[in-house]
């Protein structure tokens, strides 16, 4: 399982989290560290008091203690005193903050490009936790240089920040930026936080980020693969692993539990409840407790190249052996780069590790794996092909297609809700499932199914996100039917 998903797991998360960028940090930018009085009255407060104080000052000698009271939401706001801020070219605005208290408290920033900014539109908003005493360096991206732009999550980590690890995917214009806000979310005892050295920082370069294997380029860490001749000594080493794993005792062929109870056994997975409590049951009439993974498969992880390709530090030339792993997709959710040419470092880095034929070799390595790591289940969203192989039960996945009436929440990051309520949904439910399940249905090895995937009904950011899709049902034509 590991070498469908792990690889790109770490390529991915180390490329966001670790490293040291090329930043133009004399292109940093000082908005505010506190240190005179006049700077107190540069925002506004609400329900919240505020004092100078000498505890965790980062910048200076001085740092802003907000104090707010239980069970209240105290928010400071930041607004320019004229024309709208122009922060084109810096690339995330930064503050620090402690939480001096004993207790966790749940810090919000919010930014505004517009004075008609709500929850879902000209707004941005970030959340985070700070943990007893903790103190961080939120850095919130910006504009062009955030790296959504370049249809990423993270960008390259800029030394002493942190992303806020909630944020949202809304595009700001940074050349008219109207205000920004700094919120307590209530919390039933007196919330503390100290904060100091609000800043913009410089541009950031995503120029050969990524190397040649698909890992982070910048940094070094424990396992990181520096050439591709590892991989023979990587692929020997894993294969005497599986080999020790233990084999779980007292186990039917399907995993369940052979030394317990007699039920039943039917053909096909069922459930039963016995002595009060609800089992599955395994086709031979056996407990079983599944234990499985998502996505074991070979097909999530092509890279959008196209647009990209100087944050790359090596691709193949069209002559290249390897150059059989480029695609295209037109499945690109955010970002301006809808569609585009794609590199799959994954299956190029299996091709490397085993030889041409590594499609069947991992197909069968990965349930070895599975099987040595305690696993029973392969679960939603995995290769089909290892269903057929008929060595573990798995979980087959439905899903309503066609030309139906959908809702937006404002918060559609799949796509808009379908309308469950109009008649054509039933009718393409019906045909969808008979369709998608007629593969499975005669097969005992299938657990059950999976319907559906994260449908969007709004976000908890605001009451107008919350509600998302009420107030999408209510702005819908007469024809819709919900």
């Amino acid at each position: 399982m590991n070498q469908f998903r792990v690889f790109a797991f770490l390529s991915t998360v180390l490329l966001f989290i670790i490293g040291l960028p090329v930043i133009a940090a004399d292109k940093s930018r000082l908005l505010f560290s506190f240190e005179t009085e006049g700077e107190l009255r540069a925002f506004k407060t609400q329900k919240v008091n505020v004092s100078q104080t000498t505890a965790g000052a980062t910048e200076g000698r001085k740092a802003l203690k907000l104090e707010v009271s239980a069970n209240t939401e105290g928010s400071l706001l930041f607004s320019p005193a004229r024309m709208p801020w122009d922060w084109q070219g810096y690339s995330a605005l930064a503050i620090d903050v402690t939480n001096p208290s004993r207790e966790p408290i749940t810090i919000r920033i919010s930014i505004a490009d517009d004075n008609t900014a709500d929850g879902s539109r000209h707004r941005a908003v970030s959340t985070a936790t700070l943990g007893p005493q903790e103190t961080a360096s939120y850095a919130y991206p910006l504009g062009s240089l955030a790296p959504m732009e370049r249809g990423m999550r993270g960008g390259p980590p800029v030394p002493g920040t942190q992303p806020p690890p909630f944020l949202s995917a809304n595009r700001l214009d940074e050349r008219h930026i109207t205000e920004f806000r700094l919120l307590l979310e209530p919390a039933p005892f007196v919330q503390f936080l100290l904060l100091d050295n609000i800043r913009l920082l410089g541009p950031v370069s995503y120029d050969g980020i990524v190397d040649a294997l698909g890992q982070y380029a910048r940094a070094d860490w424990p396992g990181k693969l520096k050439d591709s001749e590892e991989f023979a000594h990587r692929r020997a080493a894993e294969e005497a692993q599986i080999k020790e794993g233990p084999t779980l005792p007292e186990r039917d062929e399907f995993g369940g539990w052979s030394a317990g109870p007699q039920l039943a056994g039917h053909g096909f997975f069922r459930s039963e409840k016995r002595e009060g409590k609800w089992w599955l049951v395994t086709p031979n009439g056996h407990l079983f407790l599944s234990l499985g993974v998502n996505c074991v498969s070979m097909g999530e992880g092509p890279t959008l190249v196209e647009g990209r390709e100087k944050m790359f530090t090596w691709l193949p030339n069209p002559a290249d052996p390897l150059a059989k792993h480029y695609g295209h997709t037109r499945e690109i959710l955010y970002g301006p780069i809808k569609e585009g040419r794609t590199f799959d470092f994954i299956t190029a880095n299996l091709e490397r590790k085993y030889g041409a034929d590594y499609i069947q070799y991992m197909r069968n390595s990965a349930l070895d794996r599975l099987r040595a790591w305690g696993f029973n289940t392969i679960a939603n969203w995995s290769d089909p092909a290892l269903y057929v192989m008929k060595r573990m039960a798995y979980t087959a996945t439905l899903d309503v297609r066609g030309d139906l009436p959908r809702i937006a929440s404002g918060q559609d990051y799949w796509g808009k809700m379908a309308d469950p309520f109009d008649p054509r949904f039933r009718a393409a439910a019906e045909q969808c499932f008979r369709q998608q399940a007629a593969q499975s249905r005669d097969d005992p090895w299938c657990l059950g199914y999976f319907v559906d995937n994260e449908i969007s009904w709004g976000s908890e950011a605001t009451d107008r996100t919350h509600f998302g899709l009420v107030y999408g049902t209510l702005a819908g034509t007469k024809t819709l039917a919900a």
